[in-house]
């Protein structure tokens, strides 16, 4: 794929610095109240540095400043992935909610994107669970503006979780922001 957006995707004006982050690093939550029980583990802006997507960079997004209106966005394409370091949970979660802002282009029908996860469980044998979630281009979201998707998922006394996101497609061309990552739990 290519390291420049297309001219479609308006980009001309994006501030292409980035910052590297440490590797293979823990990332403790910090838990805020939000609404019906759920709490805020970690925001993911991607405003300074690729935050808690540092785990594997062989084949790494790339980070914009700004693009469409947005202060700190990954742009993926085809072969782009996202992965996360482990994210400590401090008391165990039965459930987990994943909430993503993106804006897609290029995408076809065939193209989507992915949120997998892993989770270890707080049990005795530290259990682990993993699973996926995708969304489809054109029938799940629109292309050319900023959606947001958010998906819940069972967790058993989940004490740790890792994310990852990529693109599954079949084209050369496609490109999707992603502008937000929010991961809540819940212990109901």
């Amino acid at each position: 794929g290519s390291k420049n957006p297309p001219s479609s995707f308006g980009c001309d004006d994006i501030d292409r610095s980035s910052i590297t982050a440490p590797q293979d690093e823990t990332i403790t939550s910090s838990t805020a109240a939000s609404s019906g029980g759920w709490i805020t583990i970690v925001t993911e802006e991607f405003k300074g540095d690729y935050g808690i997507f540092t785990a594997d960079r062989s084949n790494r997004a790339v980070r914009y400043a700004s693009a469409k209106g947005k202060a700190g966005v990954i742009r993926m394409s085809e072969t782009s992935t996202l992965k996360s370091s482990e994210i400590s949970i401090d008391k165990p979660n039965n459930k987990f909610r994943i909430t993503l802002d993106l804006y897609s282009v290029g995408m076809s029908h065939e193209d989507s994107i992915c949120v997998d996860y892993q989770m270890r469980n707080a049990s005795i044998n530290a259990q682990t669970t993993t699973g996926e979630k995708c969304w489809k281009a054109l029938h799940d979201f629109p292309v050319s503006q900023w959606e947001t998707k958010t998906f819940d998922f069972d967790a058993e006394e989940a004490e740790s979780l890792r994310i990852r996101l990529r693109v599954d497609s079949t084209s050369d061309n496609t490109d999707t922001l992603i502008s937000r990552v929010n991961i809540e739990g819940s212990s109901a």
